[in-house]
């Protein structure tokens, strides 16, 4: 994968964009290139408070299948990078238009009925509020679990109640 200038990695894009259009796919990749070279010493040092370095950016695309794959890539400086985006943008925006949208199915959850008191036809459905259930000993092992869910109960009821809908459940 030999490195392109960024003119010509932006016009063999385009090229294998062209070539996908109607079947194949096009992986594009974007990362900091942050590789120093072997002979620097690693050696560490006191952390900075902010490390105000420019890092390069590595941008690699491929296509095409395993027999004839297309690898491309190029490294754009820092100072390069605004107007690079600029045209990489534009190669980008010229090859989405090939692009279909996915159809979403549209189906209901098996085993879940309509809500009650909710109207065939696609009628706008009512608010129906539900109560947690108190269940358990009224006394001995368990009743502190009761008396919570009363609580809650009554809690949920008070909201309710504040809404004007109590009537409904009583």
């Amino acid at each position: 994968m030999p490195l392109l200038s960024n003119a010509d990695f932006l016009t063999q894009l385009q090229a294998l964009f062209s070539a996908k259009q109607a079947k194949g796919a096009v992986f594009l990749t974007q990362k900091r290139l942050s590789y120093e070279s072997p002979a620097d010493d690693a050696v560490m040092q006191e952390a900075s408070g902010s490390d105000e370095r420019e890092w390069p950016c590595l941008l690699r695309a491929t296509g095409g299948s395993q027999d004839k794959k297309t690898k491309l890539s190029t490294i754009v400086q820092p100072a390069d990078y605004a107007a690079f985006t600029a045209s990489y943008g534009t190669v980008l925006k010229g090859a989405m238009t090939s692009l279909r949208k996915k159809r979403k199915q549209k189906r209901k959850p098996e085993g879940k009925k309509a809500a009650p008191g909710a109207a065939a036809g696609g009628a706008r459905a009512t608010f129906v509020p539900t109560l947690p259930k108190v269940v358990g000993p009224r006394r001995g092992a368990g009743k502190a679990m009761r008396d919570r869910a009363e609580k809650r109960r009554a809690r949920e009821l008070a909201k309710l109640e504040a809404r004007g809908k109590r009537s409904k459940l009583i």
